[in-house]
């Protein structure tokens, strides 16, 4: 028996629900809904969404779906993405997309991008002032950065 909704689990199907309404109205298959209205109205399948109406309305389309913070993928109808953050990849309607930072890709109609919010990655005037500004995160990582000289991404490692 399919689940079509949620605040329960039934792993036939693949179905894993948790939250309020997580997974109502849904007809996808293999979904992992947990948080309120969570994958609500979703009817594409593969689909994990992770917070307050992540993936919610998704089309059918829309398979391959991870969906992680608030409205997150809400709206989606492109297949193979990865929304990570608020409201990222919100009302999206590219496919093979990965969205980093809050609103990241919201509205995007574009197949096939990487995006970063531009809240999620800092702007400085060149090299020097990124390396300046980032010489005490974290040993072992690398941080992008807007480097306004070039109108390109940088990056320092440390």
């Amino acid at each position: 028996q399919l689940v079509t909704s949620g605040t329960s689990k039934n792993l036939t199907n693949g179905i894993n629900l948790q939250g309020t309404n997580a997974g109502d109205s849904q007809t996808g298959v293999y979904i992992n809904a947990f948080g309120t209205n969570a994958a609500n109205s979703n009817s594409g399948d593969n689909v994990n969404a992770l917070g307050y109406e992540a993936a919610m309305n998704n089309g059918a389309a829309a398979t391959y779906v991870n969906a992680f913070g608030y409205q997150a993928a809400k709206g989606n109808s492109g297949g193979y993405v990865n929304a990570i953050g608020s409201g990222a990849l919100e009302n999206n309607t590219g496919s093979d997309v990965n969205a980093f930072g809050n609103g990241a890709g919201s509205g995007n109609t574009i197949n096939g991008a990487t995006i970063f919010s531009n809240a999620s990655m800092p702007s400085y005037a060149d090299y020097a002032a990124a390396s300046a500004a980032l010489a005490s995160g974290t040993v072992g990582c690398t941080y992008l950065y807007h480097d306004q000289a070039t109108n390109s991404i940088g990056a320092v490692r440390l």
